[in-house]
C-alpha cells in the first residue's frame, strides 16, 4: 500500500486485469481513488486500500480492460456542425439571436 494520503473509492478484487504494461501485463486487483489509479497488483497488495468508504467488487475472474476512449468522428458531418449556431445555452429568443449575431461575425485569422 502506498503512503498517499489519497483513500480508494473503487477496489476491484479477482479480476484477470490487462494491464497493457509489457514488463507486467496481467494483475488480479486495481485500487482507484481521486480518479486515479493508486495501485495495481495482486489480491493482496491492493487489499490495504480497502477502507471504510471504498466500494469493493469482486469480478470473479472476470477480465478488467483500460478505458478506452473513441474520439472518431464523421468528416462531412463534423466540418458541418462547424458551420452551425450552437444554441445549447440559449433559454430565451434573445439568447438565440445574440448567439446568431456572435457566429454571424466576421473570422479573423
Amino acid at each position: 500500500m502506498s503512503t498517499t494520503h489519497v483513500a480508494a473509492d473503487l477496489v476491484v478484487v479477482n479480476a484477470n486485469v490487462i494491464t497493457m504494461d509489457p514488463s507486467r501485463p496481467q494483475a488480479e486487483a486495481v485500487a482507484i481513488g481521486g480518479g486515479r489509479i493508486l495501485e495495481v497488483g495482486s489480491n493482496a497488495d491492493v487489499r490495504g486500500w480497502i477502507n471504510g468508504g471504498a466500494v469493493v467488487r469482486d469480478l470473479a475472474g472476470q477480465t478488467l480492460l483500460p478505458g478506452f476512449y473513441d474520439s472518431h468522428n464523421h468528416m462531412l458531418l463534423t466540418g458541418l456542425n462547424l458551420a452551425a449556431v450552437d444554441l445549447s445555452g440559449a433559454a430565451s429568443v434573445a439568447d438565440v439571436l445574440r448567439a446568431i449575431s456572435e457566429r454571424a461575425l466576421p473570422v479573423r485569422g
